[in-house]
């Protein structure tokens, strides 16, 4: 019988003299005779400590009045988005910001590998999509917690949500942040599709002792023929 010294050593000098890599089971072996763990678990954080992490990061919001009350100028007329972002508390950039750049490096990652299969040209990480999204975020956080700061970015989100002229340009600026989950050129596509599907005849009840005087028809759909969005200011 060989001892387990000699197993130890004979599949030591197979490694090294053969100068391909080592089999998986050679390498297994090996490493469970000399005691050597295989699988790492990486520490995960628990709710607790998630929840302490969201409790500092709330009291540091919190204390951060003074430095946002000092720079209110970038907070209300910014001369670029980069001086908007620049007096967020530097707690709240730093997380929001890894966690949006980790998420964007996978999906550019696996947009890069999909297109290196079909061969086309390779993506860049969009840095300044972050910075949408960054701003985005942060904005709502300070202006739940501090609402008479009054943000810039809130603020042209209010504005624009008043003039139904500019709404594609609302609707262009939450396409860029993702809270939009398509484009208003599909929107449109949507629009046509519903038009076309609608059946007033299904509006009309068949239970008894109810009369039908009349069906709306897709007149909901077509709004935007009308001013100020008002549909029923048109006699038809």
């Amino acid at each position: 019988m060989v001892s387990q010294p000699d197993i130890s050593n004979t599949l030591d000098k197979s490694l090294y003299s053969n100068h391909s890599a080592p089999s998986y089971f050679i390498l297994k072996t090996v490493m469970k005779l000399n005691q050597i763990p295989i699988e790492f678990q990486e520490e995960e954080l628990n709710e607790l400590k998630y929840k302490e992490i969201g409790r500092e990061m709330g009291q540091n919001l919190w204390q951060s009045y003074k430095c946002l009350k000092k720079n209110i100028n970038n907070l209300q007329t910014p001369e670029s988005l980069n001086d908007y972002i620049s007096v967020f508390p530097g707690s709240l950039t730093n997380f929001f910001e890894s966690m949006l750049t980790t998420i964007l490096e996978r999906k550019t990652a696996e947009s890069n590998r999909k297109r290196l299969l079909k061969e086309k040209s390779l993506k860049e990480l969009d840095s300044q999509k972050i910075n949408h999204l960054l701003s985005l975020l942060i904005s709502a956080l300070i202006n739940f917690t501090f609402p008479y700061l009054n943000l810039w970015l809130p603020n042209v989100l209010a504005s624009l949500c008043r003039r139904p002229k500019l709404l594609s340009s609302l609707h262009d600026l939450l396409t860029k942040c993702s809270i939009i989950g398509h484009t208003n050129r599909h929107e449109r596509r949507l629009e046509k599709t519903r038009m076309k599907s609608a059946d007033p005849s299904k509006r009309l009840l068949t239970e008894k002792n109810v009369f039908n005087l009349a069906v709306i028809d897709n007149i909901d759909f077509k709004e935007r023929s009308f001013q100020f969005g008002n549909i029923y200011d048109v006699t038809r």
